[in-house]
C-alpha cells in the first residue's frame, strides 16, 4: 500500500469514528464509500468496517458509561434498549451478509449508493417524525439490513429515532454504540466463515485510528451542537453518496 493512501485511510477513520463516538453515526456510512472511491471492493470493506465497529463500539461503550452518558449496568434501561435493537437487527444482518456474497458487486454498489443518499437526504431536511417503540424497532432491523451490507447505515437512522422519540442525545449516542458493537461482531463472525478475502494491513490501520479517536469523540457527546452536526453529516454523506452513485453509473456503463 502507498504511504500517501496509508495516510489517508488513518486520516479519515480517525475522524469519522470521532464523529461516530460525538454524534451516533457516521463511522460505517462515510467510510463504506470513501473505501469504495478508492477502489476497495465490498467484499473487502464491509468486514473489515465491521470488525473496526466491533472494536471501536466496545471501547466507546466502556468510555460512555464511565462518563455517565448511558449506564449499562446488566439490569438497567439502557443495557434492555441496546439489546432489543441488537436482537431484532440480527436476523436482518444474517439475510444482509448472505446477499452480499450472492449479488454482484455493481448491483451492491448501486444500493449501498442509493441507500447513503437517502440517508444524507434524511439529516438535511430534519423532518420530525412520530416513532412509537416498536416502529423504532422495525427501523432498527432494516438499518441493521444496511449496516451488513455497506457497512454503514445503522447510527444515522437509530440514533436519530431515538432522539425524536424524546431520549437524551447522549444516551441515544451510547444504546447506539452498544447495539451496533453486538451487530458488527455477528456480522463480522458470518463474513468470516463464508468468505475468504481479508485484508489484514487495512484493517490495521482502520482499527487502531478509530480506537484512538474514541475518548475525544467520547468527552464531546455532551458537548456540540448535534442538530448542526447532523446537518453537516448528512451534506457530507449526501455528496459521498453520490459520488458512489456515479462511480457504479460509470461502471455500468463501461460493462
Amino acid at each position: 500500500m502507498e504511504i500517501y493512501l496509508i495516510i489517508i485511510i488513518i486520516i479519515f477513520s480517525f475522524v469519522c469514528s470521532y464523529i461516530d463516538c460525538a454524534f451516533g453515526m457516521g463511522y460505517g456510512t462515510l467510510m463504506s464509500p470513501i473505501l469504495l472511491i478508492f477502489g476497495y471492493p465490498i467484499s473487502v470493506i464491509v468486514p473489515i468496517l465491521l470488525l473496526s465497529q466491533m472494536c471501536t463500539g466496545f471501547v466507546a461503550c466502556i468510555f460512555h458509561h464511565r462518563l455517565k452518558n448511558a449506564n449499562f449496568s446488566i439490569k438497567e434501561r439502557d443495557t434492555h434498549t441496546a439489546l432489543v435493537f441488537a436482537i431484532f437487527g440480527s436476523v436482518a444482518t444474517i439475510i444482509a451478509v448472505f446477499l452480499v456474497i450472492s449479488v454482484a458487486q455493481l448491483y451492491l454498489t448501486f444500493y449501498i449508493g442509493f441507500s447513503i443518499v437517502a440517508i444524507g437526504i434524511f439529516l438535511i431536511l430534519k423532518k420530525r417524525f412520530t416513532f412509537s417503540k416498536s416502529r423504532l424497532v422495525m427501523i432498527g432491523g432494516i438499518s441493521a439490513f444496511n449496516k451488513a451490507i455497506s457497512g454503514g447505515g445503522f447510527g444515522p437512522i437509530v440514533t436519530s429515532g431515538q432522539m425524536i422519540s424524546g431520549s437524551d442525545p447522549k444516551t441515544a449516542i451510547a444504546i447506539t454504540s452498544f447495539a451496533e458493537t453486538i451487530l458488527s461482531a455477528l456480522g463480522f463472525m458470518l463474513y468470516l466463515i463464508f468468505t475468504t478475502s481479508f485484508d489484514f494491513e487495512l484493517a490495521i490501520l482502520v482499527i487502531f485510528s478509530g480506537v484512538f479517536a474514541i475518548p475525544f469523540g467520547t468527552i464531546h457527546a455532551k458537548r456540540l451542537n448535534k442538530e448542526k452536526g447532523k446537518l453537516a453529516i448528512g451534506l457530507i454523506i449526501l455528496c459521498l453518496g453520490s459520488i458512489t452513485l456515479i462511480q457504479a453509473i460509470l461502471s455500468a456503463n463501461v460493462k
